[in-house]
């Protein structure tokens, strides 16, 4: 009897070749270094700003100043600047002529810009937090020794303008106790937002050179004066564009604070 044979070979050139097992002596890949501005994640949210032109020898200023200031603040989301003039004992030459220079205080004191408007109405910082942010920062400081170290990080979206850009960064302190005139308890008042020192003494910042849709990330060292509660200092950053024309030159884009 004869017997045949038959082999059959599939050949399905789409069938995955099959792997190797997997080295069990294979080294796992190392996690990536962290760094300064790890778990800092911009969220699109539009800020509010607010520059005070104060003093402590100014009723005005206790009287009515000071409760449309904590009532700004209060919202949330909103940087609040208080720029103290001459004979008052935080006075800072630098800082007050540097804010001075573009938005000045219309002379007489308060005076308050609500972003790029002198104003004393609530209706514009309304106005101006419901933009569309075209860019958002998140930001942390800590103190290292005699300086304030400022990390933060910006994220900019597809309807930035391109343009001259600036980026502000500042030191403001609380809870300093002087007396302030036109409040219940003038010897024992705190002021608060009070702005200490500027990046380089520059009110309007630096010029930074940014695109649309991109992540930048930013480390600024401002000595402390000795005589400033250093728990009590804290960071802004904010984002100007400069734009010639009208004053202000320096139009208020995004900012941000590390207050607690």
């Amino acid at each position: 009897m004869a017997f045949s044979s038959l082999i059959v070979i599939s050949c399905n050139p789409e069938r995955e070749p099959v792997k190797p097992p997997d080295d069990p002596f294979e080294k796992p890949k190392p996690e990536p270094e962290p760094d300064e501005w790890d778990g800092l994640n911009p969220v699109k949210t539009q800020w509010g700003l607010v520059i005070n032109y104060t003093a402590s020898w100014c009723s005005p200023c206790g009287n009515w100043g000071v409760p449309l200031m904590n009532d700004c603040i209060s919202k949330g989301n909103v940087i609040g600047i208080a720029c103290k003039a001459s004979g008052d004992p935080a006075y800072s030459a630098a800082i007050y002529n540097g804010f001075y220079a573009d938005r000045t205080d219309g002379g007489g004191i308060p005076a308050f810009w609500m972003g790029d408007v002198k104003t004393t109405s609530m209706s514009s910082l309304n106005t101006l937090m419901q933009r569309t942010p075209t860019a958002a920062f998140a930001a942390k400081h800590e103190i290292k020794g005699d300086s304030l170290i400022v990390y933060s990080v910006l994220n900019t979206y597809s309807d930035l303008a391109s343009g001259d850009y600036y980026l502000s960064v500042g030191i403001l302190e609380d809870g300093l106790q002087y007396n302030q005139l036109g409040v219940s308890d003038p010897a024992n008042y705190r002021h608060k937002y009070v702005a200490r020192k500027q990046y380089n003494d520059r009110a309007y910042g630096e010029t930074t050179t940014i695109e649309a849709g991109k992540t930048y990330k930013y480390r600024h060292a401002i000595k402390l004066e000795s005589s400033w509660i250093k728990d009590n200092c804290y960071a802004t950053v904010i984002l100007y564009k400069n734009e010639s024309g009208a004053k202000p030159n320096y139009k208020f884009i995004n900012g941000i604070w590390t207050r607690m």
